[in-house]
């Protein structure tokens, strides 16, 4: 068995860090700017945005459900509530 990889790579384009293992971080982790993942973002908590949240090609703030026998006996959208 090998040992784990771990590499800190400074360039002008910016910095990497590769490991073979897990990458843990205790503490708040604040962002200014774009986070692009490639995998899975597994989380267990809440994830919130002050904008909108995108899932494929669906927006949670203008997204719709038609509901088919409504007590008014017409068709209705429901649309998310805040």
């Amino acid at each position: 068995m090998s040992a784990p990889t771990r590499v800190i790579e400074f360039s002008d384009s910016g910095i990497s860090i590769t490991a073979s293992t897990t990458l843990t971080i205790n503490g708040d982790v604040k962002i200014n700017g774009k986070l692009q993942a490639t995998g899975t973002i597994d989380a267990d908590g809440k994830i919130t945005s002050k904008d909108d949240c995108i899932s494929g090609t669906i927006s949670g703030k203008t997204h719709t459900h038609t509901v088919p026998q409504s007590p008014s006996g017409t068709q209705e959208s429901m649309a998310p509530t805040a």
